[in-house]
This record gives structure tokens, C-alpha cells and sequence, in this order.
């Protein structure tokens, strides 16, 4: 909705809610149990010029080259997700093992001259940034749409619940904790 909302002319996504994906205003939605999204003929043809990365990774980042523009023409790969989804950090020197690759992918953009530019997005939102989507959710720009399964009673059984349907990514929207009866 975001990338709708800043000028997107073509906005496509990998899920298996493809109705859900329809009312956010996807333009074409890909599943990921069927098809590899990498190996769209269309997206091969008709070259991204941004990939956001929302939920795989460093995999992701591998398997983008052939549907995202180069760094010539302009192609963006934005990671939002580290390497993988699950972060272990249980020892001081596994921070070297989770920081350097994808710290070593943005330097490498310097020499980069036909692979698309790799952004890692770590940044905290800034005063701005709240103002504009707090201004974009009063104006009714986005369109909520929670998880079948929600709201989750705010109870331990319910919290765990919610984690649960959250950790295993089995979401099809909003996963919300009514913490207060009205």
C-alpha cells in the first residue's frame, strides 16, 4: 500500500492469499508453493526496477538478479528481513557472522557495475515518517485487514497463541491481542 501510495506503477508479492493480496492493491500476486517468483517470465522480460524484501532474506537477495534492473539502470534490493528470518546470537562472536555479509554486500554497491545495489533498511523512523503515515492512516489511505484468527483474548493461552500463529508466519493479515473489553 505504501509503494502505491509513493508512486508505484506495478506492485506484485508472493503469498498464498492472493484475495488478500488483491484488496491491498497488489497488481499480481505469486505463490510461493507453485511457482519460484524469480522464474516469472514476464518479471525476467519486463525488469523490476525495486524489490523489497519483506520475509526471506539473504536467499531472496541471491535469487532476485534475474527480475531486478541492474545497478546501470537503476535496480534496488531493499532487505528489510537479515540474512535469515530467525537471528541466533548467543555467543559476542556470532555478531561478526550476522553483521559482515550483509554489511559486506552494501559496501561491495561502490564496485557494483551490473548487479542490481543491495540496501539494507535498519534505520529508525524519523518524526517525519510517523507524521506522513499517521496523516496517510487518518485519510483512510491504507486498508487494514486483520487475521482471520484475530483478536487473540489477552490471556497467556491467547498471547501464545497469536506468537505461535506469528512465529509460524501463518498470517493472512494483522495478527492483533485485544488487551481491553469496550
Amino acid at each position: 500500500q505504501v509503494a502505491r501510495l509513493r508512486g508505484a506503477s506495478y506492485v506484485a508479492a508472493v503469498s498464498t492469499d492472493d484475495v488478500l493480496m488483491r484488496e491491498l492493491g497488489v497488481d499480481k500476486t505469486i505463490d510461493y508453493r507453485k511457482e519460484n517468483w524469480y522464474d516469472v517470465k514476464e518479471w525476467q522480460d519486463t525488469k523490476f526496477d525495486v524489490i523489497i524484501d519483506l520475509a526471506v532474506g539473504k536467499k531472496a537477495w541471491s535469487q532476485c538478479k534475474p527480475i531486478l534492473k541492474g545497478c546501470r539502470a537503476s535496480g534496488r534490493f531493499v532487505a528489510v528481513v537479515h540474512e535469515n528470518w530467525h537471528i541466533n546470537c548467543r555467543h559476542l562472536y556470532h555478531i561478526f557472522g550476522i553483521l559482515c555479509p550483509p554489511l559486506f554486500r552494501q559496501l561491495f554497491n561502490l564496485f557494483r557495475t551490473t548487479t542490481p545495489y543491495y540496501r539494507m533498511y535498519l534505520n529508525e523512523p524519523s518524526k517525519t515518517s510517523i507524521e506522513t503515515m499517521l496523516s496517510n492512516a487518518a485519510n483512510e489511505d491504507f486498508k487494514t485487514i486483520l487475521d482471520p484468527k484475530s483478536p487473540h483474548p489477552f490471556t497467556t493461552q491467547g498471547v501464545r497463541e497469536a506468537w505461535n500463529h506469528h512465529i509460524a508466519k501463518r498470517g493472512h493479515g494483522k495478527i492483533v491481542i485485544n488487551v481491553c473489553e469496550q
